[in-house]
Protein backbone atom coordinates (compact mmCIF):
# COMPACT_ATOMS: atom_id res chain seq x y z
CA UNK A 1 0.00 0.00 0.00
CA UNK A 2 3.12 2.40 0.96
CA UNK A 3 4.36 1.93 -2.76
CA UNK A 4 1.39 2.47 -4.02
CA UNK A 5 0.88 5.72 -2.71
CA UNK A 6 4.34 6.46 -3.96
CA UNK A 7 3.69 5.64 -7.17
CA UNK A 8 0.91 8.18 -6.85
CA UNK A 9 2.63 11.14 -5.39
CA UNK A 10 5.15 10.83 -8.68
CA UNK A 11 2.18 10.67 -11.26
CA UNK A 12 0.64 13.79 -10.07
CA UNK A 13 3.91 15.54 -9.18
CA UNK A 14 5.15 14.71 -12.74
CA UNK A 15 1.65 16.14 -13.88
CA UNK A 16 2.15 18.82 -12.03
CA UNK A 17 5.59 19.24 -13.79
CA UNK A 18 4.32 19.46 -16.94
CA UNK A 19 1.36 21.63 -16.50
CA UNK A 20 3.65 24.05 -15.25
CA UNK A 21 5.51 23.60 -18.05
CA UNK A 22 2.85 23.85 -20.91
CA UNK A 23 1.90 27.35 -18.53
CA UNK A 24 5.15 29.03 -19.13
CA UNK A 25 5.50 28.35 -22.36
CA UNK A 26 1.87 29.45 -23.03
CA UNK A 27 2.46 32.81 -20.84
CA UNK A 28 5.66 33.14 -22.64
CA UNK A 29 4.03 32.65 -25.98
CA UNK A 30 1.60 34.94 -25.16
CA UNK A 31 3.91 37.66 -23.66
CA UNK A 32 5.59 37.79 -27.13
CA UNK A 33 2.97 38.55 -29.22
CA UNK A 34 2.35 41.80 -27.73
CA UNK A 35 3.97 44.29 -29.95
CA UNK A 36 6.03 46.32 -27.15
CA UNK A 37 7.95 43.12 -26.24
CA UNK A 38 8.50 42.33 -29.65
CA UNK A 39 9.71 45.68 -30.58
CA UNK A 40 11.54 45.90 -27.38
CA UNK A 41 13.77 42.29 -28.39
CA UNK A 42 14.04 43.62 -31.83
CA UNK A 43 15.58 46.82 -30.72
CA UNK A 44 17.91 45.23 -28.62
CA UNK A 45 19.03 42.77 -31.40
CA UNK A 46 19.21 46.25 -33.82
CA UNK A 47 21.85 47.90 -30.75
CA UNK A 48 23.63 44.49 -30.59
CA UNK A 49 24.36 44.58 -34.72
CA UNK A 50 25.19 48.06 -34.36
CA UNK A 51 27.81 47.45 -32.15
CA UNK A 52 29.27 45.06 -34.61
CA UNK A 53 28.27 47.04 -37.55
CA UNK A 54 30.08 50.17 -36.51
CA UNK A 55 27.08 52.13 -38.02
CA UNK A 56 23.64 52.69 -36.19
CA UNK A 57 20.67 50.49 -37.17
CA UNK A 58 17.37 51.58 -35.98
CA UNK A 59 14.26 49.69 -35.69
CA UNK A 60 11.00 51.61 -34.34
CA UNK A 61 8.44 48.77 -34.41
CA UNK A 62 8.09 45.16 -35.24
CA UNK A 63 5.23 43.07 -35.39
CA UNK A 64 5.50 39.37 -35.85
CA UNK A 65 2.79 37.14 -36.38
CA UNK A 66 3.96 33.59 -35.60
CA UNK A 67 4.18 30.97 -37.98
CA UNK A 68 2.92 33.81 -41.16
CA UNK A 69 4.89 37.25 -40.87
CA UNK A 70 7.16 39.69 -39.74
CA UNK A 71 6.51 43.10 -40.15
CA UNK A 72 9.13 46.06 -39.62
CA UNK A 73 8.15 49.69 -39.37
CA UNK A 74 10.83 52.81 -39.45
CA UNK A 75 14.08 50.11 -40.89
CA UNK A 76 16.86 53.01 -40.62
CA UNK A 77 20.57 52.08 -41.18
CA UNK A 78 23.95 54.18 -41.49
CA UNK A 79 26.96 53.06 -42.75
CA UNK A 80 30.50 53.37 -41.04
CA UNK A 81 30.97 57.36 -41.83
CA UNK A 82 27.32 57.95 -40.42
CA UNK A 83 25.78 58.13 -44.36
CA UNK A 84 22.41 56.63 -44.32
CA UNK A 85 22.27 53.54 -46.31
CA UNK A 86 18.77 52.13 -45.77
CA UNK A 87 15.89 53.45 -44.87
CA UNK A 88 12.40 51.82 -45.44
CA UNK A 89 8.77 52.54 -43.61
CA UNK A 90 7.68 49.18 -43.89
CA UNK A 91 9.33 45.84 -44.47
CA UNK A 92 7.13 42.72 -44.21
CA UNK A 93 8.79 39.32 -44.89
CA UNK A 94 6.18 36.37 -45.10
CA UNK A 95 7.62 33.27 -44.39
CA UNK A 96 7.51 29.70 -43.72
CA UNK A 97 8.82 29.19 -39.71
CA UNK A 98 7.74 25.18 -39.90
CA UNK A 99 10.56 24.94 -42.37
CA UNK A 100 12.88 26.74 -39.76
CA UNK A 101 13.10 22.95 -37.86
CA UNK A 102 14.23 21.24 -41.50
CA UNK A 103 17.11 24.15 -41.98
CA UNK A 104 15.24 25.72 -44.76
CA UNK A 105 13.97 29.29 -44.49
CA UNK A 106 11.41 29.58 -46.95
CA UNK A 107 10.34 33.26 -47.78
CA UNK A 108 7.52 33.51 -49.75
CA UNK A 109 7.52 37.46 -50.08
CA UNK A 110 9.69 40.26 -49.19
CA UNK A 111 7.04 43.46 -49.65
CA UNK A 112 9.43 47.29 -49.28
CA UNK A 113 7.68 49.96 -48.90
CA UNK A 114 8.97 53.42 -49.07
CA UNK A 115 12.35 52.52 -49.25
CA UNK A 116 16.24 54.72 -49.97
CA UNK A 117 19.20 53.20 -50.49
CA UNK A 118 22.64 55.28 -51.14
CA UNK A 119 25.58 52.66 -51.81
CA UNK A 120 28.92 54.45 -52.46
CA UNK A 121 32.50 53.46 -52.40
CA UNK A 122 34.16 53.41 -48.70
CA UNK A 123 37.08 55.99 -49.13
CA UNK A 124 40.55 53.88 -49.09
CA UNK A 125 38.77 50.62 -50.08
CA UNK A 126 37.71 48.98 -52.83
CA UNK A 127 34.51 47.72 -51.27
CA UNK A 128 30.94 49.28 -51.19
CA UNK A 129 29.52 50.80 -47.79
CA UNK A 130 26.80 47.93 -47.23
CA UNK A 131 29.85 45.25 -47.08
CA UNK A 132 30.32 45.80 -43.47
CA UNK A 133 26.97 44.81 -42.82
CA UNK A 134 27.08 42.45 -45.04
CA UNK A 135 29.65 40.67 -43.11
CA UNK A 136 27.94 40.64 -39.69
CA UNK A 137 25.60 37.80 -41.47
CA UNK A 138 28.19 36.15 -42.99
CA UNK A 139 30.19 33.35 -40.44
CA UNK A 140 33.30 33.03 -42.85
CA UNK A 141 35.53 35.80 -43.52
CA UNK A 142 36.08 36.99 -46.93
CA UNK A 143 38.98 35.48 -47.80
CA UNK A 144 37.69 31.83 -47.16
CA UNK A 145 34.56 32.57 -49.07
CA UNK A 146 36.21 30.60 -52.02
CA UNK A 147 36.76 27.81 -50.21
CA UNK A 148 33.31 27.68 -48.04
CA UNK A 149 30.82 24.04 -48.68
CA UNK A 150 27.99 24.41 -49.41
CA UNK A 151 25.78 25.67 -46.30
CA UNK A 152 23.20 23.42 -44.55
CA UNK A 153 20.64 25.92 -44.48
CA UNK A 154 18.53 26.22 -47.43
CA UNK A 155 17.37 29.84 -48.55
CA UNK A 156 14.13 30.07 -51.12
CA UNK A 157 12.64 33.03 -51.90
CA UNK A 158 9.52 33.32 -54.33
CA UNK A 159 8.92 37.09 -54.60
CA UNK A 160 10.29 40.41 -53.58
CA UNK A 161 7.50 43.32 -54.32
CA UNK A 162 8.88 47.52 -54.07
CA UNK A 163 6.65 50.58 -53.51
CA UNK A 164 8.12 53.89 -53.58
CA UNK A 165 11.74 53.14 -54.42
CA UNK A 166 14.62 56.02 -54.48
CA UNK A 167 18.44 53.68 -55.11
CA UNK A 168 21.62 56.11 -55.80
CA UNK A 169 25.05 55.02 -56.52
CA UNK A 170 27.77 57.69 -55.75
CA UNK A 171 31.70 57.14 -56.85
CA UNK A 172 33.24 60.83 -56.21
CA UNK A 173 36.66 59.22 -57.79
CA UNK A 174 35.36 57.82 -60.54
CA UNK A 175 32.71 60.22 -61.58
CA UNK A 176 30.11 58.00 -61.33
CA UNK A 177 26.70 59.20 -60.14
CA UNK A 178 23.25 57.21 -60.75
CA UNK A 179 20.04 57.40 -59.11
CA UNK A 180 16.74 55.91 -59.61
CA UNK A 181 13.21 56.00 -58.59
CA UNK A 182 10.56 52.62 -58.50
CA UNK A 183 7.34 53.15 -57.72
CA UNK A 184 6.85 49.75 -58.13
CA UNK A 185 7.87 46.35 -58.87
CA UNK A 186 7.71 43.07 -58.74
CA UNK A 187 9.30 40.08 -59.76
CA UNK A 188 8.93 36.61 -58.95
CA UNK A 189 11.63 34.38 -58.40
CA UNK A 190 12.15 30.73 -59.63
CA UNK A 191 13.67 27.74 -57.72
Amino acid sequence: MQKRKQKGCVFYFAIAIISLFLLLFTAIALFTQLKDVQTFLVQKIGNTLSDQFSGKIHINQVDIQFFKSIKVHGIYVEDVKGDTLLFAKTATVDISLFSILKKKLIVDEIYLEDIKMDIHPVEGDSLLNYQALLNIFSSTPDNELDNQQESPWEFNLSSIQLKNGTFSYTDIKRSQDAHFKVGYFKAGIRQ
